[in-house]
């Protein structure tokens, strides 16, 4: 018996270096097992944030599982009228 982590017919062996077959082997991927990863968003917007123009900023933030992933902090296009239309655009801009 071979010692190692038996995945799909390959063997890892004990001693096996991420950082070393990273480079060595760059055709190596890894994949995960876990089936637990969820993607969220979450999105905010502050109205009439900037002073001279009135626009509101979206913010958004993804996740994958409990770790950040993507994210972006932008003036909205055009003034909104109301917290909840800047809101809604938040929405809408972070799913495009």
């Amino acid at each position: 018996m071979r010692h190692g982590l038996n995945v799909d017919d390959t063997v890892i062996p004990e001693n096996w270096s991420i950082e070393e077959n990273l480079v060595n082997q760059p055709e190596f991927k890894l994949t995960s097992i876990s089936c637990g990863l969820s993607l969220y968003v979450i999105v905010d917007s502050n109205h009439a944030r900037d002073i001279d123009t009135r626009r509101s900023v979206t913010a958004y933030v993804f996740y994958l599982g409990d770790s950040p992933i993507c994210w972006k902090s932008r003036l909205q296009q055009c003034a909104a009228t109301s917290s909840i239309q800047s809101e809604y655009k938040a929405v809408c801009s972070t799913c495009l």
